[in-house]
């Protein structure tokens, strides 16, 4: 048996931890952010310490991380990227323990956009033109002189309800002044038509020993809305050999055979006919990708983690099928304002066989009902597996439709677009 830590922001990675403990082995639980900690409450052994390990200002506490080292972990699991964190797994890692999901470099190469786009270049894969600033006036002269469509990015840890693609100039002004109270750095990048995708790698510390590929839907409702991170996606294995690797993220591996990393990181882009644009790295778990991944994982979610953040993994069982995932909330969801607006509302309809496809989020156990933990309200995902997107996508609302939550939200198109998106990169000779 196997003893996994879990040292989570504010609980994302509960349901992967839930996961590990299934298979048989000890996992211990520590949520960062203290206002998160209800999550997770009567399904998962919590960690003992009420300490905070890392605090607003990015600073490591030394007493909380010398208690996480107790019992003695085998493997450390960082769930998400954030000012300090990348620190703390490092802290971790020089004590010999392996740790997957979190390093100083994942933290900067996602958090600051810049720093993330100097490395594409760097590496030779191409960017939109981007533009950086911490001036709202300037930017907005900037848009009204070029008169052009662009998509504002937020840097840091600013919510991503705040990224906006325009249509054109005069609604990117409209939304840069509704945006101007907002404090610190963000990007306007130059809008390119094509075909959304983000390419996948799980690498070892030496050498990439998967590929796969996630195309998700950002918005809240099938008609846009404000951006909630994922309502829903569609993965499938991908090739070393295919043309979306090779000019993508394939070109980072030596700079991560470089940087020991190990763990998975994708590339988000937009394809065109004849060229790919990298728009950001995500060098963590993805949610709900790696939900959506695990449904054509064959093998063990402990020996997955375990295998990767040691090194020792050379390939991965994966399926040639499709996994597909449905994000579902409630209310205030994906605002971050009242976040326990919904807190206790139960989830009904529950048992042993679609359990097996629910990966819960915002979610915690009073008594032997589920509830909303009021963290937000995002609850979790639905996932399928299937040979084809559409039998992937009846099997995930099928489970869906039986779960009974009041005022739900949840999109029903998700995996609607994929196919023929894939058929359009399959003619332009990307897959």
């Amino acid at each position: 048996m196997r003893v996994f830590n879990f040292v989570s922001k504010s609980g994302d990675s509960l349901p992967l931890a839930q996961r590990v403990v299934d298979e048989g082995h000890r996992v211990v639980f520590y949520i960062n952010d203290k206002d998160a900690r209800l999550v997770g409450d009567g399904m998962i052994e919590k960690a003992s310490t009420k300490g905070v390990l890392v605090n607003e200002g990015g600073t490591v506490n030394t007493e909380v991380f010398n208690q996480l080292l107790h019992p003695k972990p085998d493997c450390i699991i960082f769930d998400m990227v954030g000012k300090g964190f990348g620190k703390a797994a490092d802290k971790f890692r020089a004590k010999g323990i392996p740790v997957i999901g979190g390093s100083q470099w994942s933290d900067k190469v996602e958090l600051d956009r810049p720093y993330g786009a100097k490395m594409m270049k760097l590496a030779g894969i191409n960017i939109p033109r981007t533009h950086a600033f911490t001036n709202y006036p300037e930017a907005i002269r900037f848009v009204e002189e070029k008169n052009k469509a662009y998509v504002y990015k937020p840097s840091g840890n600013q919510p991503t309800t705040t990224t906006y693609v325009s249509r054109g100039a005069d609604d990117m002004i409209g939304m840069l002044e509704y945006y101007s109270n907002e404090v610190g750095e963000f990007e306007l990048q130059e809008k390119v038509d094509g075909v959304e995708i983000s390419t996948e790698l799980w690498f070892n510390g030496s050498e990439v020993v998967n590929v796969n590929h996630t195309m998700e839907e950002k918005s809240l409702m099938e008609s846009g809305g404000p951006k909630a991170g994922c309502m829903g996606d569609v993965v499938w294995n991908g090739s070393k050999d295919s043309k979306l690797f090779r000019e993508g993220i394939g070109r980072m591996t030596s700079a991560l055979k470089k940087l020991d990393y190990r763990g998975p990181i994708d590339l988000n882009t937009i394809v065109t006919k004849d060229r790919l644009y990298g728009l950001e790295f995500c060098p963590r778990f993805g949610y709900n990708a790696l939900f959506s991944f695990m449904m054509i994982y064959q093998g063990n979610v402990n020996d997955l983690l375990y295998s990767i953040a040691s090194g020792v993994a050379k390939s991965l069982p994966v399926n040639k099928g499709f996994g597909l995932s449905v994000t579902f909330a409630l209310p205030p969801f994906p605002l971050d304002i009242e976040p326990e607006f919904s807190k206790d509302i139960l989830i009904q309809g529950l048992n042993k066989s679609n359990l097996k496809y629910i990966w819960f989020y915002d979610v915690y156990k009073k008594g032997r009902d589920y509830a909303c933990a009021g963290n937000g309200g995002d609850l979790g995902a639905v996932t399928a597996y299937g040979d084809t997107i559409r039998e992937a996508k009846r099997r995930a609302y099928r489970t869906l439709f039986n779960v009974v939550v009041p005022d739900v939200i949840y999109r029903r198109d998700i995996g609607d677009r994929v196919g023929n998106d894939i058929a359009v990169l399959k003619q332009w000779g990307w897959l």
